[in-house]
């Protein structure tokens, strides 16, 4: 079952480096997506995850997030940030492949038992109040995909 979660607000200690409602290429995407896993890693401490690994990388895949949670389930977490308007949250069907591609590559490398596992989307929105601070809206959308 997939759950919904929206934690508002969420303040940012440094705004970014980013203006609303411009297109972002290059430099300024990177940061927005380190800012967004930063966010994201808040959110999960504060709910008592254990970070178990971040950014954990294969040829054709990336996996942004893993966490333990007080069972010793592995999450596996997809982190997608905007600094925009709020666009459809989805994953194609190629994403979804490279991530469980790569979530079993992990897997079967990890040293410890897994009891269970699952995937997670993490979806940010940064919205600019009237002040000019930045704050996130999250959305966290439990077990995405089946195995």
């Amino acid at each position: 079952s997939t759950f919904y979660r929206t934690f508002l607000p969420l303040e940012i200690d440094q705004p970014p480096i980013i203006m609303p409602n411009r297109p972002l290429t290059g430099f300024y995407q990177k940061r927005l997506g380190q800012l967004g896993e930063e966010l994201a890693k808040r959110y999960f401490q504060k709910f008592g995850y254990t970070l178990v690994q971040s950014n954990y990388h294969l040829r054709n895949g990336q996996i942004d997030l893993i966490y333990k949670d007080s069972k010793s389930q592995l999450i596996f977490v997809e982190v997608k940030t905007r600094a925009a308007e709020f666009p459809e949250i989805k994953l194609s069907f190629r994403q979804s492949l490279a991530l469980r591609r790569t979530a079993r590559h992990f897997l079967a490398n990890y040293h410890s038992p897994v009891p269970s596992w699952q995937f997670d989307l993490i979806w940010i929105h940064l919205v600019w109040t009237e002040s000019g601070k930045a704050e996130a809206k999250i959305k966290h959308l439990k077990n995405i995909f089946e195995q």
